[in-house]
């Protein structure tokens, strides 16, 4: 009976442990697998000394080069490999009169504080500013700051300027891929959050300047219906 009984406490420990967490430690790193593949981060230690995992340069999209620079954003495909999170990407922008970032930028970044909960966290995903002619993914956010909370957060990368909102007006070149680009960063959340603990159907959109302004147009968007709740 002893032997029953010690049993069954372990079975309970490790559902308890794979319920409140999908992150796994694998030689000191965090490691989510996801449907597309698995991502390797880092963890860090936010301001109130609670550990949490960031991936970073996590892909959404195939790059938008060559054929795709001017196209609809098309869904990354799966990979074979663990994918090193680990890098901050930029898209093309000028900064300090310096063009800084590179056309394959449609990445996002995700940061999941460590927990033994065993309901997914609420998600936060935010849209930089910029004028849709520059900023990036997690400029001015805070990380370290955010995941003193009990919710992961999301912030992306979308195709800005010329690359992001030209529009000739026909069917070559439509116009708004940068928004586009921000519908798929948001299905991409949809189908691949709760890999990383988070609950799809309590997604909170945020955003500073122009992305303050994307959020009032994905809400009257019908395409982004049923991607976010608040």
């Amino acid at each position: 009976m002893s032997a029953n009984v010690s049993i069954l406490l372990f079975l309970i420990i490790v559902i308890d442990y794979v319920v409140s967490t999908t992150i796994l430690d694998q030689q000191g790193r965090p490691v989510a697998i996801t449907p597309l593949g698995s991502v390797e981060g880092e963890w860090r230690t936010s301001f109130d000394g609670r550990r949490y995992a960031a991936f970073e340069g996590i892909p959404y999209a195939k790059p938008p080069i060559g054929d795709l620079r001017f196209a609809e954003p098309q869904p990354i495909e799966p990979w074979i490999d663990t994918w090193n999170a680990t890098r901050i990407y930029k898209c093309p922008q000028i900064d300090n009169g310096q063009v800084i970032g590179e056309e394959d930028c449609l990445y996002l970044n995700v940061y999941v504080p460590e927990t033994k909960q065993s309901k997914l966290l609420d998600v936060v995903v935010h849209i930089h500013g910029g004028a849709y002619a520059a900023g990036y993914s997690v400029e001015y956010i805070g990380d370290k700051y955010v995941m003193d909370r009990d919710l992961i957060l999301v912030a992306f990368n979308y195709r800005l300027a010329a690359l992001g909102f030209l529009s000739l007006e026909d069917v070559e070149l439509p116009g708004s891929n940068g928004l586009r680009d921000q519908t798929l960063a948001l299905k991409w959340v949809q189908d691949n959050i709760g890999s990383f603990n988070g609950n799809p159907g309590s997604v909170t959109l945020t955003g500073f300047s122009a992305g303050a302004a994307s959020v009032h147009l994905h809400y009257l968007s019908s395409y982004s219906r049923g991607l976010f709740h608040r």
